[in-house]
């Protein structure tokens, strides 16, 4: 993982929220060197800054850096569809030299406009490749898993564990890899029952699925 996507969103902090309509400001978006002076970090969000799960968990980190005075821009609720390109020329548009992509199916939008635009920094969640100014980011996440494994493996009598999962990218599938091997450092009979959720975002149909497997 590059370090430079990390440094930069410690020092992108204070926030404002625009619809996709947003007036245009500079269409050619920005060239030069970024510096402290002239940062300005963009987020695209899938879901609101409320939601009280995945989103809110960055704002939460964001509301820490606020006493930093460098100016961001936050554009919400979009797809893993071709919809983030829109939400890339908005924050493009509108001067921000720093993206952060906080999905992985933003991949697509990702690296179209950092071809598109060279000077433009760009840093995806759970990315899996990288490119001259594209970087990714992604929390030890696995290291949990392991051990929520292990406590798992410790408990059960019949060797069977029901694990639900996102939709299966790499960082998912890491964290079951993670979460498997745990399980059976304790218990090598262990034999966790994988099953996948539609989406990410979609808590009642999330709720019921883990409704069926405990019973």
């Amino acid at each position: 993982m590059k370090k430079s996507g990390i440094l930069l969103l410690i020092i992108s902090v204070t926030m404002f929220t625009v619809p996709l309509e947003s007036c245009k400001k500079n269409p050619e978006g920005f060239s030069g060197k970024i510096t402290p002076e002239n940062i300005k970090a963009g987020f695209i969000y899938s879901g609101t800054t409320n939601d009280n799960g995945f989103t809110q968990a960055f704002e939460q980190a964001r509301y820490v850096l606020e006493e930093k005075g460098i100016p961001t821009m936050v554009i919400e609720n979009i797809p893993e569809t071709t919809e983030c390109d829109r939400a890339m020329n908005i924050l493009i548009e509108n001067g921000c030299n720093v993206i952060y992509a906080t999905r992985y199916g933003f991949e697509d939008s990702v690296f179209k406009y950092a071809k598109k635009y060279p000077d433009i920094k760009f840093s995806w969640f759970a990315g899996t490749r990288t490119a001259e100014n594209v970087s990714t980011f992604f929390a030890r996440i696995y290291q949990a898993r392991y051990l929520s494994g292990m406590a798992a493996g410790a408990k059960t009598h019949t060797g069977k564990i029901g694990y639900i999962a996102s939709v299966p990218i790499p960082e998912v599938i890491q964290g079951l890899n993670a979460f498997t091997l745990g399980a059976r450092k304790i218990n090598p009979e262990a034999k966790p029952a994988t099953y996948h959720m539609p989406c990410h975002l979609r808590h009642k149909k999330n709720k019921i699925l883990s409704a069926l497997v405990i019973f």
